[in-house]
């Protein structure tokens, strides 16, 4: 049973496997350690990996529900079994482990990775009497200087203030340590060097993809008070026609009436686009930047870099339609709900792409998926009905947002366009 904190446990753990004494491992915890454990298990030496997460969802605190659904769904395809919404209760074994039992189940183990999280070093400032915050960080002012003013502090045993929020928060990261090391020598040597705080930016590398964030996710803005709201798109990485690109799964978070930018996070391949677009905003957000920075951000275009109207753009374009009202969006999880219960009949499910992207769903569901291109609507707006609440579907939500004005402006309005469209719906790894 190992934690992951230095190099000599991971010489341990590396020994442990190379002499062929692991089989089956188990991770308890699915933050970022835990989870980059599970990968290195898995792809590098092909144990049989599972892990075990308290909270209901991976990366806890750090990416929405919707985007942890499309890792969770990731993991699953690379074969890591997971067990979200589960508190282990007890570790059986003699010599060496054997089980992990949980509040629902028993997992076979040769190999245990404790990856639960980090909690500050700080029993030296405990005992120079240094004033420390409720969790025992070392609390400092924008110098990094602690309660005694000739003590400096930075790193994972310090406090420091959440620029989003203006709360203290707690970064436990070696970029945040490095930057914080550079102030403090300044200040030591008599200088005015000042750490502000931080925004809280993550990323991560999973297998094929890279999961990454920076500021408040939906559901953090919404416990930190906020009334906050949720965009989600998805567009190529490079102009469409350019041979090769892939996918970016952008979710930007913004406070309704002021528009302000809370956070943004985001899902790729493991090249840069993805991160250079959080990136982007993570560098700004410090200066509460609103929707419309972001959807006039100027960009470097080029086709084989990015698209005319860049994602970020246009990521910031649909959160302006949301909170206008234009664009009534519902998020896969809603969709997903709707579709098991699609034999109640209270929702009308219209496929707005042409026949050879709609067809197949047409005839594997000819009493539920019905299909009008969004350009024939017009014309065929007597099949749609009126009594019942519609769900709007295209390849990434761009054709089926076009579908609802026409519809609005028809008198129909109970529609949901679905963000991300069929993209967005295979990437969460709904059952269609």
């Amino acid at each position: 049973m190992f934690t992951v904190s230095n190099i000599n446990e991971a010489v341990a753990i590396k020994k442990d496997i190379s002499e062929g004494k692991v089989g089956k491992a188990v991770v308890i915890g699915a933050g970022a350690i835990g989870l980059e454990m599970a990968e290195a298990l898995a792809d590098m030496w092909g144990i049989e990996t599972s892990v075990v997460e308290i909270a209901d969802q991976v990366l806890p605190g750090i990416i929405s529900a919707n985007v942890a659904q499309m890792v969770q769904h990731h993991l699953k395809e690379k074969e890591v079994s997971l067990y979200t919404g589960e508190k282990v209760e007890r570790i059986e074994g003699d010599t060496r482990v054997r089980n992990v039992i949980t509040d629902k189940r028993s997992l076979e183990a040769d190999m245990v990775i404790m990856a639960v999280g980090v909690r500050p070093n700080s029993d030296l400032a405990r005992d120079a009497g240094l004033r420390l915050s409720p969790s025992g960080a070392i609390i400092v002012d924008k110098r990094l200087q602690s309660s005694d003013p000739d003590i400096y502090a930075g790193g994972d045993c310090v406090q420091i203030t959440n620029l989003v929020t203006g709360k203290p928060g707690y970064y436990p990261l070696g970029s945040m340590a490095n930057r914080q090391g550079r102030v403090i020598g300044t200040n030591l040597a008599d200088g005015g060097a000042e750490f502000a705080g931080a925004v809280g930016s993550f990323v991560i590398k999973l297998f094929d993809i890279s999961v990454a964030s920076s500021g408040l996710s939906i559901e953090t803005a919404k416990k930190e008070g906020f009334d906050a709201v949720s965009a989600f798109v998805v567009q190529f990485d490079r102009a469409h026609f350019y041979p090769e690109k892939d996918l970016i799964y952008l979710e930007l978070v913004v406070e309704k009436g002021t528009g302000r930018v809370l956070g943004i996070q985001g899902v790729g391949n493991t090249g840069d686009g993805m991160l250079a677009r959080i990136n982007a905003v993570a560098a700004i957000l410090k200066y509460r930047p609103t929707i419309a920075d972001i959807s006039n951000l100027e960009l470097p275009y080029s086709p084989p870099f990015s698209s005319a109207m860049d994602v970020l753009n246009a990521l910031a374009n649909t959160a302006e339609n949301i909170l206008a009202g234009m664009n009534r969006a519902i998020e896969a999880e809603q969709f997903v709900e709707w579709w098991k219960n699609r034999k109640e009949g209270e929702t009308f499910f219209l496929d707005c792409r042409g026949w050879g992207n709609a067809g197949p769903f047409v005839e594997k569901y000819p009493d539920h998926w019905k299909n009008i291109p969004q350009d024939e609507l017009k014309k065929r707006i007597e099949e749609v009905p009126r009594d019942k609440r519609i769900a709007l579907v295209c390849n990434t939500g761009v054709r089926s947002y076009e579908a609802q004005l026409i519809l609005n402006q028809m008198g129909i309005k109970d529609t949901y366009n679905v963000q991300g469209g069929m993209a967005g719906l295979k990437k969460y790894g709904a059952d269609l």
